[in-house]
């Protein structure tokens, strides 16, 4: 009898979660068409047809990457209007996963992906939600991630982040060792980073896993030079990628330690750098090379859980990727579902870190929302430091994140990771 009620209190609870995913899904999909603030009318969707141009290019035998003339041509042809038109700046496989959406026009094409994003979200909430004990839990979880304003920008934005965040979830939650390895190629297939996770699975000794995981990046990215010749790939490799990550990008939604350096390093109206270029190539280095020794390091002592080591990772990872939107949050996500779950079991700072961390992303976003994109350092009374600390709240925010997640002991596993 008890076991009767149990299974029909758990059929309630989960049938009212997918309730309250939908609500969420659905003010989402609201905010995005009824809100311009959120989301500026002319940067909708934009880089998905940055996205979209590039894979046209691609399969109609031209270079997809940057902005060459035929990446003009087509955006002129098409009729988009971009708030930021940098071109396809992906590694090329990503064009092999978008040759579905060339068969609709681009503005059909750009709200099936929006849609597609969305539903993938609510899919991930509610997977993630149900591995959650405790109602009240799983019910801070879900609010928690579907409140999280960057991820509301990276759908109406068009971005490729969903996907990402899908891909990552699989390499961190899936119990089977295939899952989680084409999670972790997919994520590195497309934002290139996690690729360095390999190391820290060499390092454990799952070799395997490791091989595994790179047979499949290294397999896939076969396909489109056999397709166009191994020049598309070479070229990104060797040239598309390192200038992405050292080049001077001051904007707002760069929130790695390349955005910090360039809005610190920037002239006052973040036209350029008051520095030679050299000077922050040479501090994205070497905070890369600090970071990753950082990480090495903690891993080789085996100081932290598995759990955390992965969070930690995921977190150090983030702060050393060029321009990527899609850091500032997806850690936080991952981290901030951590730090819930195990609320109960959080020292005071800890409690502290997590509740700052969370509400100074929003505030980022709202604060730059309200003020406008443009703003420079000399449209404001603050001296730089200021200025770039407010800037930079997303790395402020993952920054904190960290310094919690460092205060874990050892042998404190949370379930949703362990």
């Amino acid at each position: 009898m008890n076991r009767e009620i149990d299974r029909r209190s758990q059929a309630r609870f989960r049938l009212a979660l997918a309730a309250l995913i939908l609500f969420g899904l659905g003010v989402i999909a609201a905010a995005l068409r009824l809100a311009p603030r959120v989301v500026p009318d002319v940067y909708v969707l934009n880089d998905f047809y940055d996205y979209y141009i590039g894979a046209r290019l691609f399969w109609d035998g031209h270079y997809p990457c940057g902005v060459t003339p035929e990446f003009a041509r087509l955006a002129q042809q098409y009729g988009v209007r971009f708030m930021w038109g940098t071109g396809y700046n992906y590694p090329p496989v990503l064009v092999l996963l978008l040759w579905p959406f060339l068969l609709l026009r681009p503005e059909p094409a750009a709200w099936v992906w929006a849609g597609a994003s969305l539903l993938t979200l609510g899919i991930l909430v509610y997977l993630v939600a149900r591995r959650v004990s405790g109602p009240w839990r799983s019910l801070l979880v879900t609010c928690y991630m579907l409140s999280y304003t960057p991820v509301i920008y990276s759908i109406g934005s068009g971005q490729v982040n969903i996907l990402v965040l899908a891909a990552l979830t699989a390499y961190l939650l899936a119990r089977s060792d295939g899952i989680r390895a084409a999670g972790l190629a997919l994520a590195s297939l497309v934002k290139v980073f996690p690729a360095l996770f390999t190391g820290k699975e060499i390092l454990q000794g799952r070799f395997r896993f490791a091989l595994l995981s790179a047979a499949l990046m290294v397999g896939a990215l076969v396909i489109p030079a056999v397709l166009r010749g191994p020049g598309v790939v070479v070229d990104y490799f060797t040239r598309v990628l390192p200038e992405i990550n050292h080049a001077f990008h001051a904007d707002m939604s760069n929130q790695s330690l390349n955005g910090l350096f360039s809005r610190l390093l920037a002239d006052p109206t973040l036209a350029g750098l008051a520095v030679p270029h050299g000077v922050l190539v040479a501090a994205d280095l070497i905070a890369t090379a600090a970071i990753l020794a950082g990480l090495l390091f903690v891993t080789w002592r085996r100081r932290y859980d598995e759990p955390v080591l992965t969070l930690l990772w995921l977190a150090g990872l983030t702060l050393i990727a060029g321009r990527n939107m899609f850091w500032n949050f997806a850690p936080c996500v991952f981290i901030g579902i951590y730090l819930i779950v195990g609320w109960e079991g959080l020292a005071g700072w800890q409690r502290g870190l997590f509740i700052a961390s969370a509400l100074i992303t929003n505030l980022l976003w709202h604060f730059v929302y309200a003020l406008g994109y443009a703003m420079t350092p000399a449209d404001l009374p603050l001296p730089r430091l200021v200025f770039t600390l407010i800037f930079s709240l997303g790395t402020v925010s993952l920054v904190l994140k960290a310094a919690a997640l460092l205060g874990e002991p050892r042998g404190r596993r949370r379930e949703i990771l362990g």
